[in-house]
């Protein structure tokens, strides 16, 4: 299995982006009707944001680093407090779930924010927007915090 790239998230995003933007012109045009957005949401995203970034620092602490070993080659060091094997496999699996989840929230919220901006004029359309555009960059570190968390958990590769 190869690491995440960041171009696959960034085309996911986008699909999610024009599908939100999507929904919410027909919405608007349709029903007149503007996609109620809370700032629960942006909470939310927060708290597991710093909850992923957390568990990242303290994993980090516990995998194997390269160093010289007593004959001077480059080998893995063993942490003095290893990471048990699945606890570092779930640990990948929540990498890949917060980047993905993170992408597609991102891409979401930043369509429905294009969508509403036509809008503008009308106070809860600003709210929604600025809850949008929050919830968005709030996304987006969480799928970047989701391929750090997948990169720190990557033994190096130690054959030239």
């Amino acid at each position: 299995m190869g690491q995440t790239q960041v171009r696959f998230l960034v085309k996911i995003g986008t699909v999610a982006m024009v599908a939100a933007a999507g929904i919410a012109f027909a919405l608007l045009e349709m029903a007149d009707l503007l996609l109620p957005l809370r700032g629960s949401m942006a909470v939310a995203l927060t708290l597991t944001l710093i909850a992923i970034f957390i568990w990242g620092k303290q994993v980090k602490q516990r995998l194997p680093r390269t160093g010289k070993n007593l004959e001077g080659e480059v080998a893995l060091l063993r942490a003095p407090n290893p990471l048990p094997s699945l606890v570092a496999a779930r640990t990948v699996a929540l990498a890949l779930a917060a980047s993905r989840s993170g992408a597609v929230l991102a891409g979401g919220y930043l369509g429905i924010a294009i969508a509403t901006a036509t809008q503008w004029q009308v106070l809860a359309a600003r709210e929604t927007i600025y809850v949008a555009v929050v919830s968005s960059v709030l996304a987006a570190g969480l799928a970047w915090v989701g391929i750090w968390l997948e990169r720190i958990c990557t033994l190096p590769n130690l054959r030239p």
